[in-house]
């Protein structure tokens, strides 16, 4: 692609109009303010995450310090069989 910009009129206009489209957004998101949860939607996702199974490793500690253990299948996110890891009807 880069040498389509470099070397066709077109595709360099496009290039930088994007470039510049994009920057405008990335601006425009800066300046948003940060986003929060809700303290009880917060504590609702804590106690479904500390209860929730996992098929492939046993529950770990979370916090600083926990040690991090690398997934070797299916999440509980993205099930096998669940494309986007939704199990709704």
């Amino acid at each position: 692609m880069g040498d389509l910009i470099a070397t066709d009129p077109q595709w360099a206009r496009a290039a930088a109009q994007l470039s510049g489209a994009l920057d405008a957004v990335a601006g425009d998101l800066a300046r948003l303010p940060t986003p929060t949860l809700p303290d009880d939607l917060a504590a609702r996702l804590d106690a479904a995450l500390r209860t929730a199974e996992t098929p492939h490793a046993p529950a770990a500690p979370h916090g600083p310090g926990s040690p991090v253990v690398p997934a070797t299948g299916p999440t509980p996110a993205h099930p096998a069989g669940h494309p986007g890891g939704s199990r709704r009807p």
